[in-house]
């Protein structure tokens, strides 16, 4: 059965495998999405090269971007869900109080991992001190 329709599909057009549509060639199991991505370049994607569903419909192969590698996919999802959440793909979400901002409000660290506002982190350092010297008591 189809994940979307719910009805069977006709022998011989592939099988469902992580959510993806997978087919079978000469013995060889490439998904969909890679077939036609490597149709329209005329040639095999490159190693690292990734391709993305901006409609994060797993089934649906009619609208495809291709990405040059993982890193760059992850971004393009972390601005979509920037975007559904604020209604901008810029801002970045502090992971102290779970709220997005603009990255001019944030601290973000050189390797783009540790993101907050400040009042947070001194807040949340404050209520750590606090705690420790309640233990040593």
């Amino acid at each position: 059965m189809t994940a979307s329709t719910g009805k069977y599909r006709l022998r011989g057009t592939g099988s469902i495998r992580f959510g993806y549509l997978l087919h079978t060639n000469k013995g060889i199991q490439k998904f969909a999405h890679v077939l036609i991505a490597e149709r329209v370049l005329e040639k095999s994607l490159p190693p690292k090269a990734v391709v993305h569903h901006p409609d994060e419909n797993r089934l649906n192969n009619n609208n495809l971007v291709i990405c040059q590698d993982a890193a760059y996919h992850r971004m393009i999802h972390r601005r979509m869900v920037a975007f559904k959440v604020s209604g901008h793909a810029n801002w970045r979400k502090c992971w102290i109080c779970k709220t997005y901002d603009n990255p001019d409000r944030l601290y973000i660290s050189p390797n783009g991992m540790n993101i907050h506002h400040k009042l947070c982190n001194d807040a949340r350092k404050e209520r750590r001190n606090h705690e420790r010297s309640n233990e040593s008591v």
